[in-house]
């Protein structure tokens, strides 16, 4: 039943006026806005999508047949859409970095339209979505199904990237976004991934559909256990992504993420009604995982070696990664959070920690069909960073220079340094700089914020560098010479 039918002509009327002046005042806020400001043009983009579902609500015709109450009560939560696009400002996001992932995301993606805007949030985590969709949600009550589609037809989806506020300026941080590009690359490979997961999960799904014998939950069961196995395996795929384009410094990433959390607990999160929210495995067997993919045993053997002329102690962080990700803990357990506690929540609780270990061989066992996958579609995206390299950077770091160059032969001014050996330098820097943190030091945080601004002008340095490099090889000896 219409709201609108409680209302005498004259408030519906009055309600309608409200409600065009609140439109007016969101279109004029956004047309206000700065472009120059934006981090990527997709930021303008998402601003039009907005504007253009604004406009279509201040049309005469539309506004004759809305329900008053219903579009004022959604426009009383507009702050939280405007507050996307507000929060995407290069004041506070590290430029510099946002150009680097771009020229990553534009490979990751290549052959789709699909563009991504970076915003800010308060949240102490990152994420993505898709913008596009999270708009058609927003105005779901408001808008028919066709109408939103002629609102989205011919333009590009938009997906956007939560960055953490709180870790601005702490830029190894960053590696978390590879995973989260992770999520998008996921749902473009989806059905192949889907089928390689089937395959490694046939066996639990088994059981899952004979965990209740022939009573009528087991096929609600079943459906519920693939979903939580899927959503373990894509943040599995996520991880390796990141592992195998970042290497060592998303692993030191995932551990700084994971202070303060029970490193051996499995989580499923649910809403009532048994809708899922979120799935994680335990920091340890992602630890394991990773170290894997990068082979931080053999990293850390080499390390020892070549980091033994440096001013701080930066293998002891890695061998301490690595004794967490030891996954043979007998104090792994799976935690459902959220849902309705019941008999139904319990039997699913006993049912996953029953088969913990059959979860855990059949996403190692997916992990390699994923990183086949990988390496089949972005072999060219995956860098070998060798302690060598990483101690070359962290030497510049102890002596107050950028990470950005390798010094390979004394009469060059050095190699640039890729960005994956950038971000392990300044993670392991950052790392050790934590540990070792004393109480009573009192130059800690200017030495903490120097130390990010050396990864910073790293970042944009080598980049500048890596394309002089690459338009004049003749500089480090592989073209002709100059003449």
């Amino acid at each position: 039943m219409s709201k609108d039918s409680n209302l005498s002509n004259e408030s519906r009327i009055g309600l309608l006026a409200k409600c065009v002046s609140l439109i007016d005042r969101a279109r004029t806020h956004l047309a206000e806005l700065d472009n120059s400001q934006f981090p990527t043009p997709a930021t303008d983009r998402a601003r039009d999508l907005i504007d253009e579902y604004l406009s279509k609500l201040q049309d005469r015709d539309y506004l004759e047949r809305a329900d008053a109450p219903i579009l004022y009560e959604a426009l009383l939560t507009l702050p939280r859409l405007l507050e996307f696009i507000d929060n995407s400002n290069v004041e506070e996001i590290a430029l510099p970095i946002v150009k680097l992932y771009q020229k990553l995301w534009m490979k990751l993606v290549e052959g789709h339209s699909i563009e991504l805007f970076y915003y800010t949030s308060l949240s102490h985590n990152y994420t993505v979505e898709s913008f596009t969709k999270y708009v058609e949600t927003f105005f779901n009550s408001v808008f028919t199904e066709k109408e939103t589609a002629e609102v989205n037809n011919d333009r590009p989806e938009i997906w956007c990237l939560s960055l953490s506020q709180m870790e601005g300026e702490h830029l190894p941080m960053y590696a978390m976004v590879v995973h989260e590009f992770g999520h998008v690359v996921f749902t473009l490979l989806e059905d192949q991934l889907i089928f390689s997961a089937t395959r490694r999960f046939d066996e639990l799904l088994s059981r899952g559909r004979h965990a209740h014998g022939m009573s009528d939950e087991s096929g609600d069961f079943a459906t519920w256990l693939g979903d939580a196995l899927k959503r373990l395996a894509q943040e599995c795929f996520c991880d390796i992504l990141a592992a195998k384009i970042l290497g060592i410094s998303y692993l030191a990433a995932l551990y700084e993420l994971a202070w303060g959390n029970e490193p051996y607990e499995w989580i499923v999160s649910e809403l009532f009604g048994g809708a899922f929210s979120d799935a994680h495995p335990s920091t340890s067997f992602r630890l394991t995982l990773i170290s894997q993919v990068c082979d931080a045993g053999q990293f850390l053997r080499d390390a020892e070696g070549e980091f033994k002329d440096l001013e701080q102690n930066y293998t002891g962080p890695i061998s301490e990664i690595i004794a967490l990700g030891d996954n043979t803990s007998t104090r792994e357990e799976c935690t459902i959070l959220g849902g309705k506690e019941d008999k139904q929540k319990a039997k699913r609780i006993e049912f996953l920690n029953q088969n913990l270990d059959a979860i855990k061989d059949a996403l190692l066992l997916f992990s390699g069909d994923v990183e086949k996958l990988l390496t089949s579609r972005f072999n060219d995206l995956f860098e070998i960073v060798n302690p060598s390299q990483v101690n070359a950077l962290l030497d510049r770091m102890e002596k107050r220079f950028p990470p950005d160059l390798i010094q390979e032969d004394w009469k060059l001014p050095g190699k640039p340094a890729c960005y994956a050996a950038i971000f392990t330098a300044s993670a392991l820097f950052r790392l050790s700089q934590m540990i070792e943190f004393k109480l009573d030091n009192e130059d800690f945080i200017q030495e903490w914020r120097r130390a990010g601004r050396l990864t910073l002008k790293a970042f944009e340095s080598s980049d500048i560098a890596q394309e002089y490099w690459n338009q004049y090889p003749w500089n480090h000896g592989k073209g002709k010479e100059r003449r």
